[in-house]
């Protein structure tokens, strides 16, 4: 492998960060190297707030020692077209899918860059179990145009996991053609997420979906983990609406 694969294939997501700080030369790499990534029509519909105050780090970002808040941000593309004297709506559903992939690349990027520079960092979805009024009001978060979609926590990890985590291939990659998976692909995809030498499971092992009764890992996440019924599914929708993304403007 050459320095990227190994910088790729070396990733963790850390949970337990050191107290040891991230200098200012080094984040700002980061942050320029996230800059670089594509984004259609090179809009770079997007804003990064960086945190850095210790009691947001600890209480809302798993104790890193930066984070990093990626929001889809629409206001610049708003004031580009008023300037120039253009009447331009900010926001619709084919925008928030765009600008949520441009927004992302430019996430995954950071990670990319922290790592190849020794900082470790976690994706987290945190912000959106918070309670998205609250995170609008402590990022001070303009009330159009704009939502948080992904933070990244950075910071040097205590220790390195003992494990790193599974990747699946069948039924994801595909050749030429989209191609259902068969039902053996089917149960031997359940096999290989079920067992403990792979780490795909979260928060449980054979032995405790034995002691729980369950016959697999799905069979458990379906029951416990995930019922397709988010707790914050009507916060989306509200904040997503008021910001002009679910409605049609033109």
């Amino acid at each position: 492998m050459n320095e990227t694969l190994k910088t790729i294939h070396n990733l963790r997501s850390i949970r337990s960060f050191s107290d040891r700080d991230i200098s200012p030369d080094i984040l700002e790499s980061i942050i320029d190297a996230s800059l670089r990534a594509a984004s259609s029509s090179a809009r770079q519909p997007y804003s990064i707030i960086v945190i850095e105050d210790h009691d947001l780090l600890t209480k809302f970002f798993y104790g890193g020692n930066k984070a990093l808040v990626y929001c889809i941000d629409l206001n610049r593309i708003a004031a580009f077209a008023k300037y120039v004297g253009k009447d331009w709506y900010a926001g619709d559903i084919v925008d928030f899918v765009t600008c949520s992939t441009d927004t992302v690349l430019a996430a995954q990027t950071a990670v990319l860059a922290g790592k190849s520079l020794g900082v470790d960092s976690l994706i987290t979805n945190v912000l959106h179990r918070t309670g998205l009024e609250k995170v609008y009001e402590i990022l001070n978060l303009p009330d159009h145009n704009v939502f948080p979609l992904i933070t990244l926590s950075f910071g040097y990890a205590k220790s390195e996991p003992p494990f790193q985590k599974g990747r699946a291939r069948t039924g994801i990659v595909h050749y030429g053609r989209y191609q259902e998976m068969t039902p053996e692909e089917i149960k031997g995809q359940v096999d290989f997420y079920s067992r403990d030498e792979n780490h795909m499971m979260l928060f449980v092992s054979e032995e405790k979906l034995h002691e729980k009764g369950f016959k697999n890992y799905f069979e458990w996440f379906f029951t416990e983990w995930w019922d397709g019924k988010s707790s914050f599914n009507q916060d989306f929708y509200s904040i997503l609406t008021k910001m002009g993304f679910l409605k049609n403007n033109h």
